[in-house]
């Protein structure tokens, strides 16, 4: 019976996950998505036309190409990350051997195995294990950059025959001027999993691990308008946030603006499949493959919105009170929107794959006293060509006299003849994450087993957290 329901929950884990249509990501009826938040901090259209700037002079400021540009190397580098947030080991805890002057399975009293990590053995022919476990992610900062203070510039287009890169004095002095911005994100993730594992033989167990996610993301940007041509072109239009009334003869040059989402929902179900090849006296090895099925709302941040591959190997060995384990793996993964750019300059919302990563890990676990034993791990992730940012500086065109002699610009670059501003990009590179993490397991009374565990960034490559909690419980039967 116990195998015809996992092997229906594995049919229906297939089946559910969903299919996206290409479409404008982050149109009116999307704009509540929490990958739009970014993209909408200034309104459904950013700085575009009919956006938050004013029409002053019968002129429009257009900055659109710019704020899509800029802010989707933000959106995709949050993106390709947040589908990759670590899982409580499915297959650990109160495991059984065989005592021989019993002549029967009894349970384990000192030492409750691993857990983000994975150790060789199974839990057992027809054993089972149900668990649930509870993990906060506050993230502070991405690829060693605070998100509390993002900066980002966003540059005027070419238009009516004035170029940025050459005709740009005079009645053209316009184009030269830039918005710069000050960016916190504030972006927290409560992910909650419901896990279940099922041994079919001795050495080969099944899993089955269900996240339900709630992620609430907010965006504050501080802008100001350097009116670099002297021309009073560009305005911010009243409203919150707004430092003064915004008119033709006072215009806003700074504004606040916040954006906020959030969501709940199924996230991406994962299926492992783990079989024990050697078995000693006090060590065993095990392979396995983890299967991760779209089942989550990617737009949401619910879920990869990609399928994804992980084979792996686990090494354990022990004596007594005391074992380790090593563990290896390779994952691919497909491809998705939160890769690729949901908010293009021009044609459709494009895919990429989510990069492919090499995952190694090693640990150790000590019984400390009957029904409590502790757990430690150094866990690592090489992320290979993946979507980064930099902090880069950029130069402002030099400043114009005041009207109405805008005619007199300073065509110097750079701190002889403008300001340098603080400014992102991004790019594509490989890089690592390394974590360190310390637990406790304690078994409660019968076969419930309680975990406390916490988290530690060692580096600050990628999307990271400084610590982050886990308290999870178990039954094995």
């Amino acid at each position: 019976m116990l195998r015809r329901v996992v092997w229906m929950a594995l049919a229906l884990a297939a089946c559910s996950a969903p299919k996206v249509a290409a479409q404008n990501l982050c149109s009116t009826t999307a704009q509540t998505k929490v990958a739009c938040t970014l993209a909408n901090v200034y309104g459904v259209n950013g700085l575009t036309e009919g956006g938050a700037l004013a029409p002053i002079n019968q002129h429009e400021g257009v900055f659109g190409t710019s704020f899509l540009s800029n802010l989707s190397a933000v959106n995709s580098s949050i993106g390709a990350q947040l589908g990759e947030l670590p899982l409580v080991s499915p297959a650990s805890g109160i495991s059984f051997s065989f005592n021989k002057s019993l002549g029967i399975l009894v349970p384990s009293e000192y030492n409750f195995g691993p857990i983000l990590s994975e150790r060789a053995s199974t839990v057992g022919r027809h054993k089972i294990l149900v668990g649930f476990s509870y993990q906060y992610f506050e993230f502070q900062t991405l690829d060693g950059l605070n998100l509390n203070s993002l900066p980002a510039v966003f540059t005027q287009q070419d238009s009516a025959g004035c170029s940025v890169s050459t005709n740009n004095a005079g009645s053209c002095a316009y184009v030269r001027d830039v918005i710069t911005t000050r960016n916190a994100i504030d972006l927290r993730v409560n992910q909650y999993t419901a896990f279940v594992t099922f041994g079919l033989t001795s050495r080969f167990d099944i899993s089955v691990a269900v996240p339900t996610i709630n992620v609430r993301m907010a965006a504050t940007s501080e802008a100001t308008i350097r009116n670099i041509g002297s021309d009073n072109q560009y305005s911010f239009l009243s409203g919150p946030g707004a430092t003064q009334a915004c008119t033709e003869a006072a215009p806003c040059f700074n504004r606040t603006f916040f954006n906020f989402n959030g969501a709940t929902g199924v996230g991406d179900v994962t299926v492992r499949a783990k079989y024990e090849l050697w078995k000693g006296e006090n060590a065993g090895f095990a392979v396995g493959t983890d299967v991760r099925f779209p089942t989550g709302d990617s737009l949401n941040y619910l879920g990869s919105g990609a399928y994804g591959v992980k084979p792996f190997g686990a090494l354990s060995f022990g004596i007594k009170r005391v074992s380790a384990h090593v563990n290896a793996g390779y994952e691919w993964n497909g491809s998705t929107f939160l890769a690729g750019d949901i908010t293009p300059v021009t044609g459709a919302p494009t895919k990429n794959n989510l990069p492919g990563q090499f995952v190694y890990s090693a640990g150790a676990e000590i019984g400390i006293i009957k029904r409590l034993s502790a757990a430690f791990d150094f866990l690592g992730q090489e992320f290979f060509n993946a979507p980064r940012i930099r902090a880069v500086p950029f130069p402002e065109l030099g400043q114009c006299l005041s009207a109405p002699k805008v005619s007199t610009c300073n065509n110097n670059f750079g701190p002889d003849g403008a300001t340098v501003d603080p400014n992102v990009e991004q790019f594509k590179a490989s890089y690592s994450t390394q974590d360190v993490a310390a637990g406790l397991r304690f078994r409660l009374f019968g076969h419930f087993l309680l975990t406390g565990n916490v988290l530690f960034k060692v580096n600050d490559a990628g999307l990271r957290s400084k610590y982050v909690p886990l308290v999870g419980i178990t039954y094995s039967h």
